[in-house]
């Protein structure tokens, strides 16, 4: 009985996505696309999730309107500067596919990979129709149901959300030291909460000056967003955000009142999480045998380690099978976005991991500089910038784009920024205080 509800569910969706305008259908999957990632379809033994039944149906009417729309082809032409290297990195899994060693799950894998390429060409030809401050709002929204859920689960450690297991603790933590669980909100997973929350609140935070008197929603919601990203303990995203938030105010210091404010709410981030215990709780591990850092080095020698054949060397043991090979720990990933390339998808994918990020951040240091001089585009375009990389930096102890939630608002935000640049230079941004323009 409950999967012929399923059914019924998927055909009433399936109606909606190929009813409505491509516009609404989009920022409908933003606003689902971090809410159903946890929810299972069909039960808890497949890995097909409501949000990959939802991400198919949305791609096929991408494809269907391209024949039709010129817009939208012209879409696909103007992401192409993001869409290269995310194709490359399906081209890599695709071959790594070919001959991997469960094969099942590395095509499911590849066929996401593809997803995201009409996926890209469908947000490009929204923000093209309803702008960039349209897209944020969207994105910002989809945030709410994380972090409420991250406030539950504040409350009540053990609430899991969706169909997936989750324990709070934190290996080698000690979580009594700051008094505090660990949290996911609706991702079933710590790290990726924090790395959404980075991106989608960061821009927020950036493009708060055109809020005018929304702005105090958007101030509780990054006050939130602050709290939740503490309270997912994780450090290398702590770390990085305090590095995106030094680079940005570093590049855009005119811009004082921007500058002071952000720096007012991370120190006031760092005051709680000192206060609080939860970055002593976090890093008094570090250099003892038992400790995630540990482990993670203990994964990685044994992925360079593992005997390959020239074959294996070249394209891999087949896409997103690290978790079935992992060499210490079965149903682990890597947690080195370069090093699960080189074990899924070898050489190839290690090449591609660099291309998905290389690529699109030589277009927007090429921009950079020629609109340098303008500090409301400067701003705009180095938050993408330094969010690509720091990414590369990140990838290093994670793999974010792994999560289709945050692979899916890491390129809207890229996207996002891109257009809030041309809409500035156009002169459509609206003119706030101070002769600033700042687009949402």
């Amino acid at each position: 009985m409950e999967g012929i509800w399923q059914l019924i569910l998927v055909g009433a969706i399936a109606i909606a996505v190929f009813t409505q305008r491509i516009d609404r259908v989009v920022a409908a999957y933003l606003f689902c696309a971090v809410n159903l990632e946890a929810f299972r379809f069909a039960g808890e033994e497949t890995r097909i999730t409501y949000e990959a039944v939802l991400s198919a149906l949305v791609c096929i009417r991408l494809c269907l309107n391209t024949a039709f729309s010129a817009k939208l082809r012209s879409a696909w032409r103007d992401s192409r500067w993001l869409m290269l290297g995310a194709g490359c990195f399906a081209l890599a899994g695709l071959l790594s596919a070919v001959g991997s060693i469960d094969p099942m799950r590395s095509w499911k894998a590849v066929a996401r990979l593809i997803s995201y390429l009409p996926l890209i060409a469908g947000i490009q030809r929204t923000l093209e129709m309803r702008g960039a401050q349209w897209v944020t709002r969207v994105c910002l929204a989809g945030c709410v149901v994380p972090l409420i859920c991250a406030g539950m689960q504040l409350l009540d450690p053990s609430l899991s959300i969706g169909d997936r297991e989750w324990s709070p603790e934190i290996i080698a933590m000690d979580t009594t030291v700051a008094g505090l669980p660990r949290v996911n909100g609706t991702l079933n997973n710590a790290n990726a909460l924090a790395e959404l929350l980075v991106i989608a609140v960061g821009w927020g935070a950036v493009s708060a000056r055109a809020w005018k008197r929304r702005r105090y929603s958007l101030y509780l919601l990054e006050a939130a967003a602050i709290a939740a990203l503490l309270l997912t303990f994780s450090r290398g995203v702590w770390l990085c955000t305090a590095v995106l938030a030094f680079l940005w105010v570093a590049a855009n210091l005119p811009r004082r009142t921007v500058a002071l404010a952000l720096c007012a709410v991370l120190l006031a981030g760092v005051g709680v999480g000192v206060t609080t215990g939860i970055f002593e709780a976090r890093f008094t591990d570090i250099g003892t045998p038992n400790n995630s850092l540990t482990w993670r080095f203990l994964v990685w020698a044994g992925i360079w380690e593992q005997p390959r054949t020239l074959e294996r060397m070249l394209v891999g043991q087949g896409y997103d099978t690290m978790i079935v090979d992992n060499p210490v720990e079965e149903g682990f990933k890597a947690h080195n976005a370069y090093l699960a390339a080189y074990h899924d998808c070898g050489i190839l994918g290690v090449v591609a991991q660099l291309l998905v990020l290389v690529i699109p951040l030589r277009i927007l240091h090429k921009r950079l500089r020629q609109h340098w001089s303008r500090p409301d585009v400067r701003a705009v375009l180095s938050f993408g910038y330094f969010l690509l990389l720091v990414f590369l930096v990140l990838s290093i102890t994670e793999e974010p784009l792994t999560v289709p939630a945050v692979a899916v608002y890491f390129w809207t935000i890229l996207l996002t920024c891109d257009k809030a640049a041309r809409e500035l230079l156009q002169g459509s941004a609206p003119s706030l205080s101070g002769g600033l323009r700042v687009a949402g």
